[in-house]
């Protein structure tokens, strides 16, 4: 990616700051731009070598989407027809995410090589975001700074797991273009505003990934964007209309679609997100909680290496002190830093505080439970913070000889932490496995049992996993063929053309999940068994449901109505007919997986 060439920004004693003055070509130029491809190559090995191992670890494994991953795929194949996608992942509460921009990204991978092509594609984008973050580093502080970035990133990269770098979840997808967007953000901020497309870019795909990125976006771009200005006013840089046009270029492609669709859509997405950023349908977190969010997740070592922070209600708080000492020893060298003619630690430490405080605001408008899907950004803001402090204080030491010493350990730690996470990346975890694999194989059951000239609808009826296995089935029956459409009650998950209500030569499918069954749903009429799965054998099927059911007629005498799901977790936490072994062997069991059905509905009923 060209960004335009590095300048002297971080002090004199800093090796490889590019001399602005032009100079003759000579052989110790050209030794030094061999020396800095040699330095490339080892740092994008280093970083990149997780990412690298991960996706070609994909190449012998089946990979079946469910859950929501499914209904990505599904509007991921529409690209390209008269149904392309203009929004992005639907939301539980009514409304789709901003865009499509996730969806056209990985359609061309889908279509090349499948489901396997989309884990590939998430991978290129998150290697793209990772490079970004290097560039910026490279750019701002030269190769010491890029050590330490490459620390921080695989220490990132290792607390997200290497699954999420492959997972096309929308949450998962935008966290580590947001790292790409700070660090862009970081660069117009010190007036690079040939940077500000990659603010662009980056940014759009965060925020039309999930709506949770915008606060972030919107408060770290408009002050990174101001103070830039400022910056290139001062200093007479004529340059800056081509980088705003070419922003605002990236920026109209990027969003002419939700645009149009809100338009001319038959409901306009973008005002319906507005609408429930006005009025929303839950209780917002508020700041005492965003506050004590902030707590667990900057303190001391915080849940980014630690990796505990979800409570039973989701995030969970802790005492503020300790990440208030880590801010203000980030705000302190950092400013000593810029005092000392450091403006690159001292921006970085600005920019790392205004992500701190959008965090902290973003927080408090959070919609409903703060689960940690919903807040893992905080990770990546966490890291910023350490990269910051870590160059802060390198950058005081003004020795060159010491900076580069501490920049080089820096890389080899990366590397160490780089090595490892490949290592522990084969074989490669699969998005959502369980529920995956249980899908791919009811669909492939259901499948070879179902007459391929008949249409079909499908009734969600396994809401244990909130229809997980049911998107699941969908998306396989209709990738091999079969003409089949989501019972009316599931919009807006699936678009309104692909639902119906009862209709006469059509035959009701119902995908049941073993909990639902016991939790009381039965099959409205008489049914025949299309398909099933059981993950156990025989002894420990009959095993789990003797334990299951002793525990069930115990809790069912005080409340007929207790699922099976909150009457182990009452035993957890009261006690039980059950012995504290029998009841971890029946989590034990039920952790194996659960017995799905699909029924299909006698045409005469």
């Amino acid at each position: 990616m060209a960004v335009g060439p590095v300048t002297s920004v971080a002090g004199p004693d800093v090796e490889d700051r590019t001399d602005p003055t032009p100079t003759a070509p000579s052989d110790g130029a050209a030794e030094d731009r061999r020396s800095d491809r040699l330095r490339w190559a080892i740092v994008l090995v280093v970083v990149l070598l997780p990412i690298a191992v991960t996706c070609a670890a994909l190449a012998r494994r089946t990979w079946d989407p469910a859950g929501d991953r499914a209904i990505q795929l599904l509007r991921i194949g529409d690209v390209g027809t008269s149904r392309t996608p203009l929004t992005g992942s639907w939301s539980r509460f009514g409304w789709d995410h901003p865009g499509p921009i996730v969806f056209w990204a990985l359609a061309p991978f889908a279509r090349l090589l499948g489901h396997r092509g989309v884990l590939l594609g998430v991978g290129l984008i998150n290697a793209a975001a990772l490079t970004v973050a290097l560039l910026a580093a490279r750019l701002r502080g030269g190769w010491p700074l890029v050590g330490i970035v490459a620390l921080g990133t695989t220490t990132l990269v290792a607390a997200l797991g290497t699954d999420l770098l492959i997972d096309p979840w929308n949450p998962w997808v935008a966290v580590l273009p947001y790292l790409a967007y700070v660090m862009a953000a970081w660069c117009v901020l010190a007036g690079e505003h040939r940077w500000l497309w990659v603010m662009v870019v980056t940014g759009s795909f965060a925020v039309q990934a999930h709506v949770g990125y915008l606060p972030l976006v919107l408060i770290v771009g408009v002050v990174a964007v101001a103070v830039g200005a400022v910056r290139i006013v001062r200093h007479g840089d004529r340059g800056w209309r081509r980088s705003v046009l070419l922003a605002g270029g990236a920026a109209a492609v990027l969003w002419i679609a939700p645009i149009l669709q809100q338009l001319f859509g038959d409901r306009g997405n973008l005002g319906a997100l507005l609408d429930f950023a006005r009025h929303p349908t839950e209780a917002t977190a508020g700041w005492a909680r965003a506050w004590g969010v902030m707590g667990t997740e900057l303190g001391f070592p915080g849940a980014w290496i630690d990796g505990g922070d979800l409570g039973i209600f989701g995030v969970r708080t802790s005492t503020t002190w300790p990440a208030l000492l880590i801010l203000g020893a980030m705000t302190g060298l950092g400013v000593a830093a810029w005092r000392r003619g450091s403006s690159s630690a001292g921006g970085l430490a600005g920019v790392a505080g205004l992500a701190v405080a959008a965090s902290v605001v973003t927080t408090a408008r959070v919609s409903g439970p703060v689960w940690t899907y919903v807040i893992r950004w905080w990770w990546v803001t966490v890291a910023l913070v350490w990269i910051s402090i870590a160059w802060s204080a390198i950058e005081l030491v003004r020795r060159a000889g010491a900076v580069r010493w501490l920049g080089r350990s820096a890389l080899a730690a990366a590397a160490v932490v780089a090595i490892g996470l490949s290592w522990n990346a084969v074989p490669v975890q699969l998005p959502d496995p369980q529920l995956s694999v249980t899908s791919g194989r009811l669909a492939a059951a259901a499948a070879a049992a179902l007459d391929p000239d008949r249409s079909y609808i499908i009734h969600f009826a396994d809401v244990r996993n909130w229809g997980g296995v049911s998107n699941g089935v969908f998306l396989g029956l209709h990738e091999r063929g079969f003409d089949v459409a989501a019972s009316a009650e599931q919009v807006p998950p699936f678009e309104r053309w692909r639902t119906r209500q009862p209709t006469p030569g059509w035959i009701d499918l119902y995908v049941v999940g073993e909990d639902d069954l016991t939790d009381g749903f039965r099959v409205p009429g008489p049914a025949r068994v299309v398909a099933r799965v059981d993950p156990l054998t025989a002894p420990q099927r009959a095993r789990s449901n003797d334990l299951l059911g002793r525990l069930l007629s115990a809790a069912r005498a005080d409340d007929p109505t207790v699922s099976a799901t909150a009457a182990i977790d009452a035993a957890t936490i009261d006690g039980s007919v059950l012995s504290e072994d029998e009841l971890a062997e029946l989590r034990d069991l039920r952790a194996l997986g659960f017995t799905y059905t699909v029924y299909a509905l006698d045409e005469a009923a």
